[in-house]
């Protein structure tokens, strides 16, 4: 394949495998599942609406949290969801089909604020509202990041200073986080047990798991469209359509959290007798946690909200990628894909093309120099020496250059009082000079890559549309920067380790209350954010259970 050319040339970059595409699908057959908040409301033989856990937010860390708390069968459990259940979609379970998913019904359609560094435009963030959350709209990529990734969030608790150094270890970091991530893996060995350019290490994965990973290059089935196990438990109990978030509110009463309950009123929908335990996302949970009075005073009283736990880090920085399309022309003999023919296979036997949700079989992951002069500026933003600065994504038609390592940070607020009312979102983007130097200097090593022998000496790769910073002025580059940025969806941040949760992931000043999603990542990582989340959920039900 053309992708796999040498690159000892360029000495800031290194190929990491896509081990895998997945697509968060949970098999509710054996768990109580209603389909509505109205359905859950009116089943006369509940009773009282009592559980042991009570889960808001059905995403990646609200659905293995889920599944590890029900496998005790004297535990009652409830997961909420506000979106509809994903089971017997064709565009969330084909993943061939994930750009034709519905946004009107399966995605959140976040609008930021305009934004200052981008020109002051508004971006549609997506968030899934689905079951499995974002996971069931997004491209199905798995990457972990480095061990300094994951150590960097022990440091964010010593900084905070939430821990001891030693105790921090101890609770988060790759070492702790390790045999969590092998435990959420099903790795299934590439095509014929092949390894491709010494990127498969059978040491670092794991083979037990619930969530199918593989190389997706050849074979007649690219990938295992992995599912949680099924939920057989009696104890689980499942509400899509509940709008949570939106329509109620966290009760807290001497920061105790109680349960859940409808806005202006004293009466408890649902109690949660041990731990009420927030999984909606980034955006999300500090929507929750801010409409229900927790966040920072001033803030509320200026809205309308009453204060009740005066937290001033919830929805605040916020971090995310920085991506950027460019654009080469090049000679390409592939034949185009028949719709038909693959959407037939694919219900014929689970193959085919559309077993890929998208054709991105080559990441880069890379760093900068140490001596790169953005450095003696600004200092390196990034968690450590093997962690990522920048990613190179090689897609069919475009390359998209992104920039892991930012210093810009972003915000949830809200916008009223008024619980139906979307969030204020502000990314932040570009607001830092580092990041507008960072992305430049990320742009013009992707061009010196596609710019070797091993893509043009035969002419596959014709020329570079840009946009070029060799070639645009300064500024008229910067202005077109600020017009083609965009985010990728891996936002995270708004609760985080040591700012608004403690090491075992307890929300500060109120008892009852954990956290368990990407909020609590304190700073995007040099990865896609997916696998990281599979582990925080996994080490979170060890904490709970030994708790």
């Amino acid at each position: 394949m053309r992708s796999s050319v040498s690159l000892s040339r360029f000495r800031s970059l290194s190929l990491v495998l896509v081990v895998g595409v997945l697509n968060l699908q949970i098999n509710t057959a054996d768990a109580k599942v209603y389909q509505s908040l109205e359905e859950f409301s009116s089943d006369s033989s509940k009773g009282a609406k009592v559980y042991d856990f009570v889960l808001v937010g059905g995403g990646v860390g609200g659905s293995v949290l889920a599944n590890r708390l029900s496998e005790d069968a004297r535990k009652r459990v409830l997961l909420v969801e506000a979106g509809p259940d994903n089971e017997g979609v064709l565009n969330l379970t084909a993943p061939g089909l994930f750009t034709q998913i519905d946004p009107s019904t399966f995605n959140w359609n976040y609008q930021t604020i305009p934004q200052a560094g981008l020109g002051n435009r508004t971006i549609v963030y997506s968030r899934g509202k689905v079951l499995g959350g974002s996971s069931s709209v997004n491209a199905m990529i798995y990457t972990r990041g480095s061990k300094d990734d994951y150590d960097s969030w022990g440091a964010a608790l010593v900084s905070s200073g939430e821990e001891t150094k030693e105790r921090n270890k101890r609770v988060w970091s790759w070492d702790v986080l390790w045999p969590w991530m092998k435990k959420h893996e099903r790795w299934r060995p590439p095509v014929g047990n092949r390894s491709i350019s010494g990127q498969f290490d059978p040491r670092f994965h794991g083979y037990e798991g619930n969530v199918g990973v593989s190389l997706s290059w050849g074979g007649p089935s690219a990938f295992d469209l992995r599912a949680l196990r099924a939920i057989e438990e009696d104890g689980l109990e499942l509400v899509t359509g509940g709008v949570f978030g939106r329509g109620f509110n966290l009760e807290l009463n001497d920061g105790n959290a109680l349960g859940l309950c409808q806005p202006n009123s004293s009466s408890v929908l649902i109690t949660a007798t041990k731990e009420l335990i927030l999984t909606a996302g980034t955006i999300g949970t500090p929507h929750i946690l801010l409409n229900s009075g927790v966040g920072h005073k001033p803030d509320l009283e200026n809205i309308g909200v009453k204060p009740i736990v005066d937290l001033p880090e919830v929805g605040k920085s916020m971090s995310e990628h920085i991506s950027v399309l460019l654009t080469w022309t090049r000679n390409d003999t592939a034949i185009p894909v028949d719709p038909a023919a693959a959407l037939a296979q694919w219900q014929l036997d689970r193959t085919g093309p559309l077993a890929e949700s998208v054709s991105a079989h080559h990441l880069i992951f890379g760093r900068f120099r140490d001596d790169w002069s953005g450095f003696k500026l600004y200092g390196d933003p990034s968690a450590g020496k093997n962690s990522a600065h920048f990613e190179v994504v090689l897609l069919p038609a475009d390359i998209a250059a992104w920039l892991e390592s930012t210093l810009t940070g972003g915000s949830v607020t809200l916008r009223s009082s008024n619980l139906l009312d979307p969030p204020l979102v502000d990314l932040g983007f570009l607001t830092h000079p580092f990041d507008i130097l960072a992305l430049t200097e990320a742009i013009r090593i992707t061009k010196r890559f596609l710019n070797s022998s091993a893509w043009t000496q035969d002419g596959y790769i014709t020329g570079f549309l840009g946009p070029d910073p060799d070639v645009l002025s300064k500024s008229e580059f910067e202005e077109r920067l600020r017009a083609i940025s965009n985010p990728y969806w891996h936002v995270v941040g708004t609760a985080a380790l040591g700012r608004v949760v403690d090491g075992e992931l307890k929300l500060r000043r109120v008892k009852g209350l954990r956290v368990v999603d990407a909020s609590v990542i304190p700073h995007v990582p040099g990865a896609h954010t997916q696998a990281a989340v599979y582990a925080l959920a996994e080490r979170a039900a060890d904490l709970i259970e030994n708790s």
